[in-house]
């Protein structure tokens, strides 16, 4: 995935990069689900978003995708910043040209990509501390899980794994991995089957 990356979009410019986002996300329709691939967000991680902004909490998105495809969906999907996407950052330089100067995609991570291990490293690094509340859905969210579960911390903490096991209404993979790792923390699952009232907001 992380090699595709670099080989399709080096030697573009930020603001061609952020276009095709834009236009895959916005105009490009999801197979099964037939809508642009941007109103592909859960319903219960908008509502969860809401309630804890509410309550006076900063909330991030931490991805193991592009950050900037992450930043051209971010405020119009998800209804945050910009500056609230963590993720992979493909390197840049800046540039001079004949019509003016722009940031230049080059062939290269700025490292560590944000997966596994890299997303404790990317969160300390672009937020400056541990997260209170962390909620993951696959292995590669462990060590970020890790990172929130301090034991040893005066405040509280919750971590939380989202379990896809509704083939009907969205996908089933993964389901006894994630299963397994949430019982080996003691980190609370949550059943898109059981706990999710709806998966979508078009599919009420």
């Amino acid at each position: 995935m992380y090699a595709t990356l670099l080989e399709t979009h080096t030697g573009k410019t930020e603001a061609q990069y952020a276009a095709d986002a834009h236009g895959f996300l916005f105009e490009q329709k999801h197979p099964r689900f037939q809508v642009p691939y941007a109103e592909t967000v859960y319903q219960p991680m908008l509502e969860m978003i809401r309630y804890l902004e509410a309550n006076s909490f900063r909330v991030y998105i931490c991805s193991g995708s592009d950050v900037s495809f992450i930043r051209a969906m971010i405020e119009t999907s998800i209804g945050l910043p910009v500056e609230n996407a963590i993720g992979t950052q493909v390197m840049t330089t800046w540039i001079e040209h004949d019509s003016g100067s722009a940031f230049r995609r080059e062939h290269a991570f700025v490292e560590p990509v944000n997966d596994e291990k890299g997303k404790p490293v990317n969160i300390l690094r672009m937020v400056g501390k541990r997260p209170i509340i962390a909620v993951g859905n696959s292995e590669g969210d462990r060590d970020m899980l890790e990172y929130s579960d301090d034991k040893n911390a005066a405040t509280p903490d919750l971590q939380m794994i989202v379990n896809h096991d509704d083939p009907e209404r969205e996908y089933e993979y993964a389901v006894e991995k994630v299963s397994h790792l949430a019982a080996e923390n003691g980190w609370q699952v949550i059943s898109m089957k059981k706990d999710w009232e709806r998966v979508f907001d078009f599919s009420r």
